[in-house]
């Protein structure tokens, strides 16, 4: 019977058609990678050349080679950044705070009998998006409960920012959910005073409508489940995202709008993924568990690949970024750039891998800010809101206009300074 079936479905096209789409994901997939990895080589290509042209522009003696890069950049074909059309459409609700840093391990001793992490110093800041790479078993998965609070330090501080509020999704979030209560059930437990249509219009998002949204977490599919646990880390309006493996049984829609709402993020993510294409548009650099140690990752996740393959049997996870390490007694060199984590400085070329890896996340930092100030302008350019000048519309965005632009002021400020030193340092 089963036989006659498959035979029916290929006479009518049908079985050849699914072939077909499957194929068709898979090449999309595929070109989806291909532009992605296009798109960051071409980008670290014109970082290098604009940084070259801020430094070098009004120097008499590399006047002309920065004024060749800057007509190269005007005849660059610029590649696109990858948006893939998707369904879904959700974001990580913001918290109505920030603090800065957001969270610190000083001097920290992870594991649980024994270290199997030791003498970390870590910092994490608002706008930090880091991917965390390491084999099977280096460490990752306790590193990101000890961030989360779930596992105590064995030595060492864990210091909270005043306004820290953690979102932690993983497998164990997906197996602790109430089979008994529907997803409008789960998100009532979490708010009981909050509207209802607002409720099923945030589960929406998450491709949860009509009957489903009253529909008990028993009935759901692993792929629904990990919806759901999603919906609820991002309801709760975290700062600091740990991620751990969140696309294992999402399907490709659902990760392409997952990797939106990240990068519309305010807070600081740390993500664990085998997914390069989650990795390879969300996050700004990595870091590297390795022989007990964390330490910044310089190359691309290509380069991270590459090395495993020379040496076989050795499984891959993923990455992040923000962070940098240092050895105990090391502590205050690290502190003098609260969102750096890393091997306290012994040379000038470790100095300069610190201070790079600063300059990008102080340049993540003023993209947003940037945005951020464009949108205010744009609302302040509305007559209607100079009919009353007193207005609290008014006074709000004028105000916000004015924290902006201090907030990328500081940063411009702390930008020169470091970009001198880089500078100083040869």
């Amino acid at each position: 019977m089963r036989a006659a079936y498959l035979f029916e479905g290929q006479r009518n096209g049908v079985l050849p058609l699914l072939i077909l789409n499957v194929f068709r994901n898979v090449q999309l997939y595929e070109q989806l990678l291909d532009q992605t990895r296009q798109f960051e080589k071409q980008q670290k290509s014109i970082h290098h050349m604009e940084d070259f042209i801020r430094r070098f522009r009004y120097k008499e003696s590399k006047a002309r080679q920065a004024q060749s890069r800057i007509k190269a950049l005007e005849r660059l074909t610029r590649v696109e950044a990858v948006h893939e059309a998707s369904p879904f459409r959700f974001s990580i609700r913001e918290a109505s705070r920030q603090s800065d840093p957001l969270l610190q391990l000083r001097d920290a001793n992870l594991g649980y009998d024994k270290p199997i992490l030791s003498n970390l110093n870590l910092s994490f800041s608002p706008g930090d998006r880091f991917g965390l790479l390491g084999v099977n078993g280096a460490g990752k998965s306790t590193l990101v409960k000890s961030l989360e609070g779930t596992l105590p330090l064995i030595d060492g501080e864990r210091i909270e920012g005043l306004h820290l509020k953690t979102g932690y999704f993983s497998q164990h979030q997906v197996d602790d959910l109430d089979l008994q209560m529907c997803p409008l059930e789960h998100l009532q437990q979490l708010d009981p005073k909050a509207n209802e249509l607002k409720l099923r219009t945030f589960l929406g998002g998450f491709s949860f409508q009509g009957e489903q949204v009253e529909t008990k977490a028993a009935n759901f599919s692993g792929g629904e489940k990990a919806r759901l646990a999603l919906a609820i880390v991002s309801f709760q309006q975290p700062n600091l995202l740990l991620l751990d493996e969140p696309t294992n049984h999402l399907d490709m829609q659902m990760r392409q709008a997952l990797a939106t709402a990240m990068n519309t993020f305010e807070g600081a993510i740390l993500v664990i993924s085998h997914d390069r294409y989650l990795l390879s548009s969300t996050v700004d650099a990595f870091l590297l568990i390795r022989d007990g140690r964390i330490q910044p990752f310089e190359g691309t996740l290509s380069d991270y690949r590459s090395g495993l393959e020379a040496k076989p049997g050795i499984p891959d996870d993923a990455t992040s970024r923000a962070m940098t390490t240092t050895s105990q007694g090391e502590a205050a060199a690290a502190s003098s750039s609260s969102t750096m984590v890393g091997q306290a400085p012994k040379s000038d070329h470790k100095r300069q891998r610190q201070i790079t890896t600063r300059l990008k996340t102080i340049e993540t930092r003023l993209a947003r800010l940037s945005e951020k100030v464009s949108l205010v302008e744009q609302a302040l350019s509305d007559p209607q809101h100079y009919s009353d000048p007193d207005s609290p519309t008014l006074q709000g965005l004028l105000r916000d206009r004015e924290s902006l632009q201090s907030q990328t002021g500081d940063l411009e400020e702390e930008w020169l300074g470091l970009e001198s030193e880089r500078e100083s340092l040869g």
